[in-house]
């Protein structure tokens, strides 16, 4: 809870991954992540994070970076270079970030009142596969589902995505799902294609109950920051049941975005523990949250971005 101009709020934050993502061990002070979490949290003034899993198949991956990179290989391979170190990092990192259902169930249980899981479904997996995640999200009580277009590579318009699309309707569940790009090769506009705000049309239209928050306002690159700030404002726009998140963005970009459709089309989220510019498993919420708080938009609208709406989204 945080107090502005006299006024207690509440803080949701709508885009929080494990700690344990980072290699870092355990700081002082914590016996463990899901305690680390907390304590961020506390630390903050966040009274409620969603938690997100991450569902990305390695192999995919691994052939998507070989491909790419096969050319690279071949020029370091006759003069030398760090093909495989950057191979290897790229991977190590992938290692840390995939989180599955399980791995989000077991902070929720640490504090239910506080965390709220999401699952995370990569639909290029078997049907029983997607079937059996599909039913421990409902198991563990989980609010909704991350999609990954990039790393998952699959356009979310795809019509394979649609089973998820229809379960999520029917059990009120949110879709969050990543637009704008990703670090490596994803930074390259043709790569993170798939992740463009433009494709949530399609579902918006044709799951017209379906709550779809496209994270990051379309604008995630470290290359260019707001590449698709614009598409994402239109899409916002055009659709009621399309939301997007501050996670991991300029706040100016939020700032603007309150200006072009309105503080009630916008959730609060961090991207902690890596939150672009402030990579920083100490300070990243706290340093987050204090950018969004002093933007020059009014006390209502910040209620509404900091737990309004994602309130009525998730339905608590």
């Amino acid at each position: 809870m945080i107090i502005i101009d006299g006024r207690e709020i509440e803080v949701i934050d709508i885009h929080v991954h494990p700690p344990d993502i980072l290699m870092d061990p355990v700081p002082p002070g914590y016996k463990a992540v899901e305690e680390e979490l907390l304590g961020r949290m506390d630390e903050a003034g966040v009274d409620k994070v969603a938690l997100l899993a991450f569902d990305v198949d390695k192999n995919d991956v691994a052939r998507f970076q070989d491909l790419f990179y096969r050319p690279v290989r071949y020029v370091t391979s006759l003069g030398g270079g760090s093909f495989g170190s950057i191979l290897i990092e790229i991977m190590a990192w992938f290692d840390r970030i995939v989180r599955s259902e399980e791995d989000i169930y077991k902070y929720v249980v640490k504090d239910p009142n506080r965390i709220i899981g999401f699952g995370s479904i990569n639909p290029k997996r078997p049907e029983e596969e997607i079937k059996e995640k599909l039913r421990k999200i409902k198991e563990f009580g989980f609010k909704g589902i991350k999609l990954i277009p990039t790393f998952q590579f699959c356009n979310p318009s795809d019509e394979c995505v649609y089973p998820v699309y229809e379960y999520a309707q029917k059990n009120k569940l949110v879709i969050l799902t990543h637009t704008g790009c990703d670090p490596g090769l994803w930074e390259y506009p043709d790569f993170c294609e798939d992740a463009k705000p433009i494709h949530l049309t399609k579902i918006a239209e044709d799951f017209p109950r379906l709550n779809i928050v496209g994270a990051h306002l379309g604008s995630y690159s470290a290359e260019n920051p707001g590449i698709w700030f614009e598409e994402m404002m239109q899409v916002v726009k055009t659709y009621d049941n399309v939301f997007t998140d501050a996670s991991a963005v300029d706040p100016e970009l939020v700032r603007r975005a309150v200006k072009t459709v309105g503080a009630d089309k916008i959730l609060y989220g961090s991207d902690y523990p890596v939150v672009l510019t402030y990579v920083d498993r100490k300070i990243g919420m706290k340093e987050h949250l204090s950018n969004i708080l002093s933007l020059d938009i009014n006390v209502d609208e910040k209620e509404k971005i900091l737990s309004q709406n994602a309130k009525k989204i998730l339905k608590i």
